[in-house]
């Protein structure tokens, strides 16, 4: 009984474990039929070898020509959808606002990293605070002090002992920002 001919060319391309390789060899020294096929795949292999090795000029330079063609139009491909050439269709409320959606951050950002002056508390570096004890007669003289441009901005005040006075809640001294105006509440 004859292999396959799938068993055959496995056997011809010598793809086949040895010990079924042996089996067949005995057999296709035997089988006429199995001999003629190897040979027919003989026939085939060295055809094809032999075709492969005579390629006419001809035929490379068109095949040349074909791949710088191709490769001129992939370039011109690629150029047509550059993004830098690219004509880009946007609607015009789109655009502005984006427009005005860019302008209204921008405009955020610059406000917020404004300095303002007195609002860097955390800047004043502790080393050139020099502690001043000032003594003032009565409260006016004190807004007076604190309203001038060498305004202090941590201020520690400390009552007189002997006081005639009674203490109704804690004093809060807070300072208005738009006339600088002090508001004293009990």
């Amino acid at each position: 009984m004859c292999p396959e001919k799938q068993i055959l060319s496995a056997y011809f391309d010598k793809e086949l474990p040895e010990p079924v390789e042996k089996i067949l060899r005995e057999h296709v020294e035997g089988c006429s039929a199995c001999l003629e096929q190897l040979n027919t795949y003989g026939k085939i292999q060295s055809s094809i070898r032999k075709d492969s090795l005579q390629v006419s000029e001809h035929a490379k330079t068109r095949v040349y020509e074909s791949i710088v063609q191709k490769m001129s139009v992939g370039n011109r491909l690629f150029n047509r959808f550059s993004l830098w050439n690219r004509r880009i269709g946007v609607p015009v409320p789109v655009l502005a606002f984006t427009m005005a959606l860019v302008l209204v951050l921008a405009l955020g950002i610059t406000l917020v990293s404004i300095k303002q002056p007195g609002s860097n508390v955390m800047a004043l570096n502790r080393q050139e605070a020099v502690p001043l004890q000032v003594t003032v007669s009565d409260l006016k003289e004190l807004v007076k002090l604190l309203d001038s441009d060498n305004f202090v901005v941590e201020v520690n005040m400390e009552l007189p002992v002997d006081h005639n006075f009674s203490i109704l809640g804690e004093p809060v001294l807070t300072r208005g920002q738009e006339n600088r105006a002090y508001d004293l509440r009990p």
